[in-house]
Protein backbone atom coordinates (compact mmCIF):
# COMPACT_ATOMS: atom_id res chain seq x y z
CA UNK A 1 0.00 0.00 0.00
CA UNK A 2 1.41 3.39 -0.98
CA UNK A 3 2.20 6.09 1.57
CA UNK A 4 -0.31 8.44 -0.09
CA UNK A 5 -3.10 5.83 0.13
CA UNK A 6 -2.36 5.18 3.82
CA UNK A 7 -2.45 8.94 4.45
CA UNK A 8 -5.84 9.21 2.72
CA UNK A 9 -7.22 6.30 4.75
CA UNK A 10 -5.94 7.89 7.98
CA UNK A 11 -7.60 11.20 7.09
CA UNK A 12 -10.84 9.40 6.27
CA UNK A 13 -10.76 7.59 9.63
CA UNK A 14 -10.20 10.89 11.45
CA UNK A 15 -13.13 12.45 9.59
CA UNK A 16 -15.43 9.55 10.48
CA UNK A 17 -14.33 9.70 14.13
CA UNK A 18 -15.00 13.45 14.23
CA UNK A 19 -18.43 12.92 12.70
CA UNK A 20 -19.30 10.27 15.30
CA UNK A 21 -18.19 12.60 18.09
CA UNK A 22 -20.36 15.35 16.65
CA UNK A 23 -23.34 13.02 16.55
CA UNK A 24 -22.75 12.01 20.14
CA UNK A 25 -22.51 15.62 21.21
CA UNK A 26 -25.76 16.42 19.43
CA UNK A 27 -27.52 13.42 20.93
CA UNK A 28 -26.34 14.49 24.38
CA UNK A 29 -27.98 17.87 23.94
CA UNK A 30 -31.41 16.55 24.94
CA UNK A 31 -32.76 16.52 21.39
CA UNK A 32 -32.85 12.74 21.04
CA UNK A 33 -35.87 10.74 22.19
CA UNK A 34 -34.61 7.99 24.50
CA UNK A 35 -37.65 6.81 26.43
CA UNK A 36 -40.51 4.62 25.20
CA UNK A 37 -44.03 5.82 24.45
CA UNK A 38 -45.22 4.10 27.62
CA UNK A 39 -42.69 6.10 29.64
CA UNK A 40 -44.01 9.35 28.17
CA UNK A 41 -47.56 8.34 29.09
CA UNK A 42 -46.48 7.34 32.60
CA UNK A 43 -44.83 10.71 33.19
CA UNK A 44 -47.86 12.51 31.77
CA UNK A 45 -50.21 10.57 34.05
CA UNK A 46 -48.02 11.24 37.09
CA UNK A 47 -47.97 14.96 36.32
CA UNK A 48 -51.73 14.99 35.79
CA UNK A 49 -52.22 13.32 39.18
CA UNK A 50 -49.94 15.90 40.78
CA UNK A 51 -51.91 18.79 39.29
CA UNK A 52 -55.22 17.26 40.38
CA UNK A 53 -53.83 16.67 43.89
CA UNK A 54 -53.34 20.42 44.35
CA UNK A 55 -57.10 20.68 44.90
CA UNK A 56 -56.91 18.05 47.65
CA UNK A 57 -55.25 17.81 51.07
CA UNK A 58 -51.54 17.92 51.87
CA UNK A 59 -51.35 14.12 52.17
CA UNK A 60 -52.62 13.63 48.62
CA UNK A 61 -50.22 16.26 47.32
CA UNK A 62 -47.24 14.65 49.04
CA UNK A 63 -48.19 11.21 47.70
CA UNK A 64 -48.49 12.53 44.12
CA UNK A 65 -45.17 14.40 44.43
CA UNK A 66 -43.41 11.27 45.71
CA UNK A 67 -44.81 9.25 42.81
CA UNK A 68 -43.34 11.72 40.31
CA UNK A 69 -39.97 11.65 42.04
CA UNK A 70 -39.89 7.84 42.18
CA UNK A 71 -40.74 7.61 38.48
CA UNK A 72 -37.95 10.01 37.52
CA UNK A 73 -35.47 8.00 39.60
CA UNK A 74 -36.64 4.75 38.01
CA UNK A 75 -36.33 6.09 34.45
CA UNK A 76 -32.93 7.64 35.15
CA UNK A 77 -31.60 4.38 36.49
CA UNK A 78 -32.89 2.49 33.46
CA UNK A 79 -31.58 4.88 30.80
CA UNK A 80 -28.27 6.04 32.30
CA UNK A 81 -27.52 3.06 34.57
CA UNK A 82 -27.29 5.47 37.49
CA UNK A 83 -27.48 4.01 40.99
CA UNK A 84 -27.66 7.20 43.03
CA UNK A 85 -31.26 8.60 43.14
CA UNK A 86 -30.11 12.20 42.70
CA UNK A 87 -27.95 11.33 39.70
CA UNK A 88 -30.81 9.25 38.24
CA UNK A 89 -33.25 12.17 38.58
CA UNK A 90 -30.73 14.48 36.92
CA UNK A 91 -30.39 11.98 34.08
CA UNK A 92 -34.14 11.98 33.43
CA UNK A 93 -34.30 15.77 33.61
CA UNK A 94 -31.62 15.98 30.92
CA UNK A 95 -33.95 14.30 28.38
CA UNK A 96 -35.57 17.46 27.05
CA UNK A 97 -37.25 15.87 24.01
CA UNK A 98 -38.69 13.06 26.11
CA UNK A 99 -40.04 15.46 28.71
CA UNK A 100 -41.67 17.43 25.90
CA UNK A 101 -43.48 14.33 24.69
CA UNK A 102 -44.49 13.53 28.26
CA UNK A 103 -45.91 17.00 28.84
CA UNK A 104 -48.29 16.52 25.96
CA UNK A 105 -49.73 13.48 27.73
CA UNK A 106 -50.87 15.53 30.73
CA UNK A 107 -54.14 16.58 29.08
CA UNK A 108 -56.61 13.78 28.32
CA UNK A 109 -58.17 14.94 25.05
CA UNK A 110 -61.50 13.32 24.22
CA UNK A 111 -63.73 13.27 21.16
CA UNK A 112 -67.05 13.97 22.92
CA UNK A 113 -68.75 17.01 21.39
CA UNK A 114 -66.22 17.28 18.56
CA UNK A 115 -67.57 16.70 15.06
CA UNK A 116 -64.75 16.02 12.64
CA UNK A 117 -65.30 17.30 9.12
CA UNK A 118 -67.77 19.95 10.23
CA UNK A 119 -67.97 23.63 11.13
CA UNK A 120 -69.03 24.13 14.73
CA UNK A 121 -69.45 26.96 17.19
CA UNK A 122 -67.83 27.27 20.58
CA UNK A 123 -68.58 29.32 23.68
CA UNK A 124 -66.45 30.22 26.69
CA UNK A 125 -68.42 31.34 29.72
CA UNK A 126 -66.34 33.93 31.55
CA UNK A 127 -66.82 37.04 33.63
CA UNK A 128 -63.72 38.41 31.93
CA UNK A 129 -65.62 39.71 28.89
CA UNK A 130 -68.61 41.94 28.34
CA UNK A 131 -71.78 39.86 28.33
CA UNK A 132 -70.15 37.00 30.24
CA UNK A 133 -69.20 34.87 27.25
CA UNK A 134 -67.11 34.87 24.12
CA UNK A 135 -67.73 32.83 21.01
CA UNK A 136 -65.75 31.35 18.15
CA UNK A 137 -66.16 28.95 15.22
CA UNK A 138 -63.94 25.96 14.47
CA UNK A 139 -63.45 23.76 11.43
CA UNK A 140 -62.17 20.28 12.29
CA UNK A 141 -60.77 18.08 9.47
CA UNK A 142 -62.40 14.72 8.76
CA UNK A 143 -59.15 12.96 9.67
CA UNK A 144 -58.99 14.50 13.15
CA UNK A 145 -58.41 12.09 16.04
CA UNK A 146 -57.86 13.10 19.69
CA UNK A 147 -55.14 10.47 20.01
CA UNK A 148 -53.76 10.79 16.49
CA UNK A 149 -51.19 13.07 14.94
CA UNK A 150 -51.42 16.60 16.39
CA UNK A 151 -52.73 19.16 13.88
CA UNK A 152 -51.66 22.72 13.12
CA UNK A 153 -53.88 25.45 14.55
CA UNK A 154 -54.79 28.53 12.51
CA UNK A 155 -56.22 31.16 14.86
CA UNK A 156 -58.01 33.93 12.95
CA UNK A 157 -59.18 37.44 13.88
CA UNK A 158 -61.51 38.06 10.90
CA UNK A 159 -61.77 41.84 10.91
CA UNK A 160 -64.91 43.75 9.91
CA UNK A 161 -67.67 43.24 7.34
CA UNK A 162 -70.09 46.01 6.40
CA UNK A 163 -69.04 48.05 9.40
CA UNK A 164 -69.53 45.25 11.94
CA UNK A 165 -67.25 42.50 13.29
CA UNK A 166 -67.18 39.58 10.86
CA UNK A 167 -69.25 36.74 12.38
CA UNK A 168 -66.91 33.80 12.96
CA UNK A 169 -69.05 31.07 11.37
CA UNK A 170 -69.81 33.21 8.35
CA UNK A 171 -66.12 33.96 7.94
CA UNK A 172 -65.17 30.28 7.83
CA UNK A 173 -67.99 29.57 5.38
CA UNK A 174 -66.62 32.18 2.98
CA UNK A 175 -62.85 32.04 3.63
CA UNK A 176 -60.01 29.52 3.99
CA UNK A 177 -62.05 27.02 1.97
CA UNK A 178 -59.16 25.54 -0.02
CA UNK A 179 -58.87 21.80 0.49
CA UNK A 180 -55.23 21.78 1.61
CA UNK A 181 -55.84 23.81 4.77
CA UNK A 182 -59.23 22.23 5.52
CA UNK A 183 -57.73 18.75 5.33
CA UNK A 184 -54.65 19.47 7.41
CA UNK A 185 -55.44 22.12 10.04
CA UNK A 186 -57.80 23.20 12.78
CA UNK A 187 -59.23 26.55 11.63
CA UNK A 188 -60.59 28.83 14.36
CA UNK A 189 -62.22 32.24 13.78
CA UNK A 190 -62.96 34.46 16.78
CA UNK A 191 -65.96 36.74 17.31
CA UNK A 192 -64.56 40.12 18.32
CA UNK A 193 -66.25 42.91 20.35
CA UNK A 194 -68.46 45.45 18.60
CA UNK A 195 -66.27 48.33 19.80
CA UNK A 196 -63.22 48.36 17.54
CA UNK A 197 -61.32 50.54 20.06
CA UNK A 198 -61.12 47.57 22.44
CA UNK A 199 -59.47 45.21 19.98
CA UNK A 200 -55.85 46.25 20.47
CA UNK A 201 -55.70 46.15 24.28
CA UNK A 202 -55.50 43.46 26.95
CA UNK A 203 -57.96 45.01 29.37
CA UNK A 204 -60.82 47.51 29.00
CA UNK A 205 -61.83 50.15 31.53
CA UNK A 206 -61.71 50.12 35.30
CA UNK A 207 -63.50 46.76 35.49
CA UNK A 208 -60.64 45.16 33.61
CA UNK A 209 -62.69 43.11 31.16
CA UNK A 210 -60.76 41.42 28.37
CA UNK A 211 -59.98 43.40 25.27
CA UNK A 212 -59.22 41.81 21.93
CA UNK A 213 -55.76 40.56 22.91
CA UNK A 214 -57.06 38.83 26.02
CA UNK A 215 -59.92 37.28 24.04
CA UNK A 216 -57.51 35.78 21.47
CA UNK A 217 -55.42 34.20 24.22
CA UNK A 218 -58.49 32.85 26.03
CA UNK A 219 -59.65 31.10 22.86
CA UNK A 220 -56.14 29.78 22.22
CA UNK A 221 -56.03 28.37 25.75
CA UNK A 222 -59.41 26.66 25.36
CA UNK A 223 -58.62 25.09 21.97
CA UNK A 224 -55.16 23.94 23.06
CA UNK A 225 -56.53 21.81 25.91
CA UNK A 226 -59.63 20.49 24.10
CA UNK A 227 -58.10 19.63 20.73
CA UNK A 228 -55.09 17.69 19.52
CA UNK A 229 -52.95 20.74 18.67
CA UNK A 230 -49.39 20.70 17.37
CA UNK A 231 -47.85 23.41 19.55
CA UNK A 232 -45.01 23.91 17.09
CA UNK A 233 -47.49 24.87 14.33
CA UNK A 234 -49.79 27.52 15.80
CA UNK A 235 -50.37 30.44 13.43
CA UNK A 236 -52.10 33.77 13.98
CA UNK A 237 -54.07 35.26 11.10
CA UNK A 238 -55.28 38.86 11.08
CA UNK A 239 -57.64 40.07 8.34
CA UNK A 240 -57.89 43.83 7.77
CA UNK A 241 -58.50 45.36 11.24
CA UNK A 242 -57.52 42.01 12.77
CA UNK A 243 -53.90 42.30 11.65
CA UNK A 244 -52.72 44.81 14.30
CA UNK A 245 -54.40 42.61 16.91
CA UNK A 246 -52.51 39.42 16.04
CA UNK A 247 -49.21 41.30 15.67
CA UNK A 248 -49.63 42.61 19.21
CA UNK A 249 -50.60 39.16 20.52
CA UNK A 250 -47.49 37.66 18.91
CA UNK A 251 -45.33 40.44 20.34
CA UNK A 252 -46.63 39.78 23.84
CA UNK A 253 -46.42 35.97 23.63
CA UNK A 254 -43.89 35.15 20.87
CA UNK A 255 -42.96 31.77 22.38
CA UNK A 256 -46.36 30.30 21.48
CA UNK A 257 -46.44 31.00 17.75
CA UNK A 258 -44.85 29.67 14.57
CA UNK A 259 -45.83 32.66 12.41
CA UNK A 260 -48.19 35.56 11.76
CA UNK A 261 -50.26 35.95 8.58
CA UNK A 262 -51.74 39.30 7.56
CA UNK A 263 -54.41 39.66 4.89
CA UNK A 264 -55.57 43.01 3.48
CA UNK A 265 -54.58 44.86 6.64
CA UNK A 266 -51.84 47.10 7.95
CA UNK A 267 -49.30 46.81 10.75
CA UNK A 268 -50.22 50.23 12.19
CA UNK A 269 -47.93 50.96 15.15
CA UNK A 270 -47.47 47.35 16.31
CA UNK A 271 -43.87 46.63 17.28
CA UNK A 272 -41.66 44.08 15.54
CA UNK A 273 -39.01 44.02 18.27
CA UNK A 274 -40.02 40.78 20.01
CA UNK A 275 -40.56 38.82 16.80
CA UNK A 276 -37.00 37.84 15.91
CA UNK A 277 -38.09 34.20 15.97
CA UNK A 278 -41.63 34.63 14.61
CA UNK A 279 -41.83 35.06 10.80
CA UNK A 280 -44.56 37.15 9.15
CA UNK A 281 -46.37 36.91 5.81
CA UNK A 282 -48.43 39.79 4.43
CA UNK A 283 -50.78 39.91 1.42
CA UNK A 284 -52.71 42.95 0.24
CA UNK A 285 -51.20 45.04 3.01
CA UNK A 286 -50.63 48.77 3.23
CA UNK A 287 -47.52 50.85 3.67
CA UNK A 288 -47.20 49.70 7.29
CA UNK A 289 -46.51 46.16 6.10
CA UNK A 290 -43.79 47.40 3.76
CA UNK A 291 -42.30 49.40 6.63
CA UNK A 292 -42.49 46.28 8.81
CA UNK A 293 -40.42 44.33 6.29
CA UNK A 294 -37.81 47.10 6.22
CA UNK A 295 -37.62 47.26 10.02
CA UNK A 296 -37.17 43.51 10.39
CA UNK A 297 -34.41 43.54 7.80
CA UNK A 298 -32.66 46.40 9.61
CA UNK A 299 -32.94 44.48 12.89
CA UNK A 300 -31.29 41.42 11.31
CA UNK A 301 -34.41 39.23 11.46
CA UNK A 302 -35.02 38.91 7.71
CA UNK A 303 -38.19 36.91 8.36
CA UNK A 304 -40.92 38.95 6.66
CA UNK A 305 -42.49 37.84 3.35
CA UNK A 306 -44.57 40.19 1.19
CA UNK A 307 -46.86 38.57 -1.40
CA UNK A 308 -49.18 41.36 -2.39
CA UNK A 309 -51.56 39.20 -4.43
CA UNK A 310 -51.41 36.22 -2.07
CA UNK A 311 -54.57 34.21 -1.36
CA UNK A 312 -55.60 31.85 1.44
CA UNK A 313 -53.94 28.94 -0.35
CA UNK A 314 -50.67 30.89 -0.59
CA UNK A 315 -50.82 31.72 3.10
CA UNK A 316 -51.32 28.05 3.97
CA UNK A 317 -48.49 26.98 1.64
CA UNK A 318 -46.19 29.41 3.49
CA UNK A 319 -47.37 28.22 6.90
CA UNK A 320 -46.96 24.55 5.95
CA UNK A 321 -43.21 25.05 5.73
CA UNK A 322 -42.88 26.80 9.09
CA UNK A 323 -42.27 25.43 12.57
CA UNK A 324 -42.01 27.36 15.79
CA UNK A 325 -38.52 28.09 17.08
CA UNK A 326 -39.23 26.77 20.57
CA UNK A 327 -35.69 27.09 21.95
CA UNK A 328 -34.10 30.03 20.14
CA UNK A 329 -30.50 30.97 20.77
CA UNK A 330 -31.39 34.69 20.68
CA UNK A 331 -34.26 36.33 22.53
CA UNK A 332 -35.27 39.99 22.30
CA UNK A 333 -37.72 41.18 24.94
CA UNK A 334 -38.76 44.83 24.64
CA UNK A 335 -41.14 45.94 27.38
CA UNK A 336 -44.02 48.04 26.10
CA UNK A 337 -47.77 48.07 25.53
CA UNK A 338 -49.19 45.49 25.71
CA UNK A 339 -46.62 44.73 28.38
CA UNK A 340 -44.72 41.48 27.81
CA UNK A 341 -42.61 40.42 30.77
CA UNK A 342 -41.57 37.02 29.42
CA UNK A 343 -40.44 35.45 26.16
CA UNK A 344 -39.17 31.90 25.66
CA UNK A 345 -36.58 31.29 28.41
CA UNK A 346 -36.39 34.89 29.66
CA UNK A 347 -38.59 36.37 32.43
CA UNK A 348 -38.44 39.89 33.89
CA UNK A 349 -40.12 41.25 36.99
CA UNK A 350 -43.20 43.39 36.47
CA UNK A 351 -41.99 46.95 36.51
CA UNK A 352 -42.46 50.45 35.20
CA UNK A 353 -41.02 50.82 31.73
CA UNK A 354 -40.18 53.46 29.19
CA UNK A 355 -39.13 53.34 25.52
CA UNK A 356 -35.92 51.33 25.31
CA UNK A 357 -36.58 49.17 28.38
CA UNK A 358 -35.50 45.74 27.22
CA UNK A 359 -33.51 42.54 27.65
CA UNK A 360 -31.48 40.94 24.87
CA UNK A 361 -30.13 37.47 25.62
CA UNK A 362 -28.07 35.07 23.54
CA UNK A 363 -26.81 31.53 24.01
CA UNK A 364 -23.67 30.01 22.53
CA UNK A 365 -23.96 26.29 23.17
CA UNK A 366 -20.57 25.48 21.72
CA UNK A 367 -18.96 27.71 24.35
CA UNK A 368 -21.63 26.89 26.97
CA UNK A 369 -22.15 30.60 27.34
CA UNK A 370 -25.11 32.88 28.16
CA UNK A 371 -24.93 36.62 27.43
CA UNK A 372 -27.53 39.01 28.88
CA UNK A 373 -27.71 42.70 28.01
CA UNK A 374 -30.39 45.00 29.41
CA UNK A 375 -31.65 48.56 29.52
CA UNK A 376 -33.80 49.62 32.45
CA UNK A 377 -34.09 46.03 33.74
CA UNK A 378 -32.19 45.21 36.93
CA UNK A 379 -33.15 41.59 37.46
CA UNK A 380 -34.03 38.71 35.16
CA UNK A 381 -34.91 35.03 35.56
CA UNK A 382 -33.48 32.61 33.00
CA UNK A 383 -34.93 29.14 32.43
CA UNK A 384 -32.62 26.35 31.27
CA UNK A 385 -32.75 22.98 29.55
CA UNK A 386 -30.20 20.72 27.88
CA UNK A 387 -31.13 21.83 24.38
CA UNK A 388 -29.96 25.33 25.23
CA UNK A 389 -26.86 24.54 27.28
CA UNK A 390 -24.95 21.53 28.60
CA UNK A 391 -26.01 21.56 32.24
CA UNK A 392 -23.44 18.90 33.13
CA UNK A 393 -20.78 21.58 32.65
CA UNK A 394 -20.22 25.04 34.15
CA UNK A 395 -21.97 27.85 32.29
CA UNK A 396 -20.27 31.15 31.47
CA UNK A 397 -22.69 33.97 32.21
CA UNK A 398 -22.06 37.53 31.02
CA UNK A 399 -24.44 40.18 32.45
CA UNK A 400 -24.03 43.61 30.86
CA UNK A 401 -20.37 42.85 30.23
CA UNK A 402 -19.58 41.32 33.65
CA UNK A 403 -18.57 37.67 33.32
CA UNK A 404 -18.69 34.87 35.84
CA UNK A 405 -19.04 31.09 35.86
CA UNK A 406 -22.10 29.31 37.22
CA UNK A 407 -23.06 25.70 37.88
CA UNK A 408 -26.69 25.37 36.89
CA UNK A 409 -28.20 22.28 38.52
CA UNK A 410 -31.29 20.61 37.11
CA UNK A 411 -34.10 20.67 39.64
CA UNK A 412 -37.26 18.57 39.62
CA UNK A 413 -39.23 21.29 41.41
CA UNK A 414 -38.24 23.84 38.75
CA UNK A 415 -39.46 21.49 36.03
CA UNK A 416 -42.72 20.79 37.84
CA UNK A 417 -43.37 24.45 38.63
CA UNK A 418 -42.96 25.49 35.00
CA UNK A 419 -44.89 22.51 33.63
CA UNK A 420 -47.86 23.12 35.92
CA UNK A 421 -48.15 26.88 35.66
CA UNK A 422 -46.59 28.20 32.48
CA UNK A 423 -46.38 25.67 29.68
CA UNK A 424 -50.05 24.86 28.87
CA UNK A 425 -48.72 21.30 28.49
CA UNK A 426 -46.64 22.64 25.62
CA UNK A 427 -43.94 20.08 24.84
CA UNK A 428 -41.73 22.73 23.26
CA UNK A 429 -41.41 24.60 26.55
CA UNK A 430 -39.49 22.28 28.85
CA UNK A 431 -37.26 23.89 31.47
CA UNK A 432 -35.52 21.99 34.26
CA UNK A 433 -33.62 24.78 36.03
CA UNK A 434 -33.97 28.48 36.68
CA UNK A 435 -31.68 31.17 37.99
CA UNK A 436 -32.25 34.79 38.96
CA UNK A 437 -29.53 37.18 37.80
CA UNK A 438 -29.06 40.70 39.16
CA UNK A 439 -27.92 42.88 36.27
CA UNK A 440 -25.37 45.64 36.77
CA UNK A 441 -25.87 48.91 34.88
CA UNK A 442 -24.81 48.67 31.21
CA UNK A 443 -21.28 49.90 30.60
CA UNK A 444 -22.22 52.32 27.80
Amino acid sequence: MSTQLRRLQRLASIAVFAFVLALRAFAASGDEVVLKDKDHKDIGAALRNLIEAEAKDAKAQAKARTAVNDLFVKLGKATKKATDPIVATQATLSLTADLGKALYQVEERKSSGIKAGELAGGTIETEGVEGGKLTYAIWTPKTYKPSGEPLPLVLIVPGMKEGKPYVSKQFLIENWTDAASREKALLVAIDMPNDLKTWNVHKVGEEGTDGGLGIVMRVFGRISVQYNVDYDRVFLVGVETGLPVVLRVAGAYPHHFAGVIGQRGDADDASHENLRNVPTWFAGGGSGCTAWEEKTKAAGFGNCTLQQDGKDADAWAWASEKRRVANPTQVNLALGEPVPFAAYWVLTERQEHSPGTRVDAEIDRAANKLVINSRGVKRVTIFFNDLLLDLDKPVKVVCNGVEREEKIARNLDDFLGFAKRRSLCDGGRVYVASRIFDLPPPKD
